[in-house]
């Protein structure tokens, strides 16, 4: 059963990332020459790799909060397309598929590794038997 939580939680934040690196290229193509405006594009991708994140750990009952690493890749994001914008605003399209799947995967992978490892699951009992 945890397994199937897993899987489900894993393809609906994937669905959520996947939309929101869509979205915030089209924002930032769209927003190309007004200025600091450009920076909703990955605004709106940092915001959804958190969600996504948070989202992942309410579907699955082995997760409890949101993680750092989710928090740390959104301030990469930003940082990263202020350095690009500051130099080239209509670059910052380009760079955002990019961020996005570079933000997806270590979301992913966690999951992948977790369950790799053995990690006991929400529902497991601590000294190991299943009754």
């Amino acid at each position: 059963m945890n397994d199937m939580n897993s899987t489900r939680a894993t393809g609906i934040t994937s669905l959520v990332v996947a939309a929101a690196i869509l979205v915030s290229t089209w924002l930032a193509v769209q927003a190309a020459g007004s200025g600091w405006l450009v920076l909703a594009g990955p605004l709106l991708l940092a915001i959804a790799i958190v969600s996504a994140d948070t989202l992942k750990r309410r579907l699955d009952p082995a997760a409890a909060h949101p993680a750092l690493v989710a928090f740390v890749l959104a301030i990469a994001v930003l940082c990263s397309a202020t350095i690009v914008a500051l130099s080239d605003p209509t670059r910052v399209a380009v760079l955002l598929p990019v961020l996005g799947a570079g933000g997806w995967l270590p979301l992913l992978a966690r999951t992948r590794a977790r369950c790799a490892t053995g990690a006991r699951h929400a529902d497991t009992p601590r000294n190991g038997s299943t009754a």
